[in-house]
């Protein structure tokens, strides 16, 4: 990722303890996470990411990963800037989509396409007039039946899964045999997504899958607690 939504007052009110050297160290270890997309590493090789020479540079660091990371099979992560990370996926994936189908759905008009004016042109020769509205009787019970049908087929779209829907935690599971499946849920519960979506199911799918990608999920029995 080369941008990320930095929520100041959230970061402020969890981080109002830390000193100015702690806070370099919290936000350069956000950085190279953002930008990789993959679990930190431990010790050395932390220090040399986040340039920490000095003894109380790698003190910073170290005060940080405890405080504000998890410390994984593979690395550091954070929970916050993993739920970030999630939803630049699916945005990504939805502009790849949109992009070879031809770019973003148009609206519909509402009016055929060889005939953008909504003029009617009589093939007697007469001139083009519109109808007069007055004169048609709409049939309301036809409208009143498309719109249930329609809602039947098709939920609406929402930024956060509906409260009734239940990840499917087998298919996770068999994924990632060291998933904490109940926590990762709620998780996925409590996200709300940049872009709004009616297929749940899908969508968690793609969620488990682009964790075990990246090696970044709540594990059994973790270290410590996601922040």
């Amino acid at each position: 990722m080369n941008f990320y939504k930095h929520h100041i007052g959230d970061y402020q009110k969890k981080t109002s303890h830390l000193t100015v050297l702690e806070h370099g160290a919290y936000l350069l270890m956000l950085h190279a996470y953002y930008s990789s997309e993959k679990p930190l590493p431990f010790g050395r090789d932390l220090y040399r990411i986040c340039r920490a020479f000095g003894k109380k540079e790698r003190s910073a660091i170290d005060k940080i990963a405890a405080q504000f990371w998890t410390k994984t099979e593979t690395g550091y992560v954070n929970g916050r800037a993993f739920e970030e990370i999630i939803k630049a996926d699916d945005l990504r994936q939805i502009a790849q989509h949109n992009g070879k189908s031809g770019g973003r759905p148009k609206e519909p008009s509402g009016l055929p396409e060889n005939n953008p004016s909504g003029l009617i042109s009589e093939p007697s020769g007469k001139a083009i007039q519109t109808p007069d509205s007055r004169l048609q009787t709409p049939d309301s019970s036809k409208s009143k039946t498309q719109k249930k049908t329609v809602g039947r087929a098709t939920p609406p779209a929402t930024r956060k899964c509906p409260p009734e829907f239940r990840p499917d935690l087998a298919f996770a599971l068999a994924e990632l045999p060291d998933l904490d499946s109940e926590r990762e849920a709620a998780i996925f519960k409590d996200c709300e997504f940049k872009t709004p979506h009616s297929d749940w199911a899908a969508t968690w799918r793609n969620w488990i899958r682009n964790a075990k990608n990246r090696g970044t999920y709540s594990k059994i029995n973790p270290n410590k607690g996601w922040v």
